[in-house]
């Protein structure tokens, strides 16, 4: 088996990809891994995954302002690696790649989605991208009639209309179809045909959406509001494997993982925050996943703050501290989670603000707002108090049986999830 892997975005939106390949090559003899991420999370895998070939999109730290441009050069390297990958058996993808979708198509080979984050659905907020798919389903009846069925099937075309609601709105969005034609040569639309005059649901290949998000760390109203229907396979999020334990425990962790690259966080407004953080909080470690050059590992050198810089494996890190406080990256939360430590998320943005309000409500953490929010809230007496009053709800977490109970559910969940993703993922590849 050949298969080539598309995964782009943060850090935290690869990583789990990698991990699949990986576990994918393990089970599978003679499995080929084409990965084709960008060029600066490259020298993370590269020395685990060894003969594997490379392809390189724009760096995560592009300079450049115009997101047009970004995404055309991003969407030209997909295309151009998979093309010299040929033949593939399959592409698996992520949701920022969802190119991959329309690149198998005109390779005529199967597709795999992944995500690692939810909802994949769009938010209330994107409400143009919800009048878009009502004026779809105005506009093509018999397509919606179809569709509305259930699967149909036609060609070994898997899908519904539930997964256009789900997850495939996003390529309805930016330029998707013009480029699907004039790249790829294929009809601007992924989901419909002609035939006899009539309008009906295209015959794509077979796709399948794995999530990588717990369903114990939803909430039963998101589970709920799934439509009936839509392909998404819920495997869970598994573990990283524990190496040597650091040997002191400290009291609290604070990073932001890929945020301080994306250019976040202000080194000041950084500042601030760990100083109220060293008088409110007690012993902290601070952690960049910069090798150099973080912003908060800068702070930390300047308020006498201890620090590390790198990629690390948090379930270990996790291990020797009593509290986490992250930007609530879905992957941060479930490794928190997973050992049964109370977490503060100070969001930034995209579904970090859904992470936030799930902690809470599950009762397995607290919030706090974002950090320019938080420090113009009021005089710094007003700000520690409110800093204070999170990390005193996260400690009276500490022990609980609603994070104890958590934890053991979530350990147990993750014991097979590889080998439960890796199956789901053969089988749609293999179909």
């Amino acid at each position: 088996m050949r298969v080539a892997f598309l995964a782009l975005g943060t850090r935290g939106d690869v990583a789990p990809l990698v991990g699949i390949a990986r576990h994918l090559c393990g089970v599978t003899p003679g499995c080929q891994i084409v990965f084709v991420t960008h060029a600066d999370l490259h020298d993370d895998s590269r020395d685990v995954c060894a003969g594997w070939e490379w392809g390189t999109v724009a760096s995560t730290q592009c300079a450049s302002n115009d997101k047009s441009a970004v995404r055309d050069q991003e969407r030209e390297s997909l295309v151009a690696a998979c093309e010299r990958a040929v033949p593939l058996d399959g592409i698996v993808f992520n949701l920022f790649a969802l190119e991959g979708l329309a690149i198998a198509e005109s390779l005529g080979i199967n597709a795999v989605a992944v995500t690692t984050f939810w909802p994949p659905t769009p938010p209330a907020a994107m409400l143009p991208v919800r009048g878009l798919l009502q004026e779809i389903r105005d506009a093509m009846p018999d397509v919606a009639a179809e569709l509305d069925k259930g699967a149909y099937q036609g060609a070994n075309a898997v899908w519904c209309w539930a997964d256009l609601e789900v997850w495939l709105w996003r390529v309805l969005l930016d330029d998707h179809g013009d480029w699907r034609a004039r790249r790829l040569g294929l009809a601007p639309s992924p989901f419909v045909a002609t035939s006899n005059g009539r309008q009906v649901p295209a015959c794509i290949s077979p796709v399948r959406l794995l999530s990588l998000v717990s369903p114990l760390l939803l909430l039963p109203e998101e589970l709920a509001a799934v439509p009936e229907g839509a392909h998404v396979h819920m495997t869970g999020s598994p573990s990283a494997p524990l190496d040597e334990m650091f040997d002191r425990v400290r009291d609290v962790y604070i990073g932001f993982g890929s945020i301080e690259g994306l250019g976040l966080l202000d080194l000041d407004i950084a500042v601030a925050f760990l100083a109220v953080l060293q008088r409110t909080a007690g012993s902290l470690l601070c952690h960049s996943t910069l090798a150099t050059g973080g912003v908060l590992s800068s702070a930390a050198a300047k308020l006498g703050v201890e620090f590390m810089n790198g990629v690390v494996n948090l379930d270990e890190v996790f291990s020797t501290c009593t509290m986490v406080i992250h930007a609530g990256g879905a992957g941060t939360v479930a490794a928190a989670a997973r050992l049964g430590i109370p977490q503060i998320i100070v969001p930034f943005h995209f579904d970090q603000h859904d992470w936030a309000s799930r902690v809470v409500s599950l009762g397995i953490g607290s919030r706090l707002p974002p950090l320019e929010a938080l420090l113009s809230r009021g005089s710094d007496q007003q700000v520690e108090l409110m800093v204070g009053q999170a990390i005193a709800q996260a400690r009276s977490l500490c022990g609980s049986a609603t994070l104890v109970t958590m934890a053991r559910q979530l350990k147990d969940e993750s014991q097979n999830a590889m080998d439960r993703i890796v199956h789901a993922l053969s089988g749609q590849l293999q179909q």
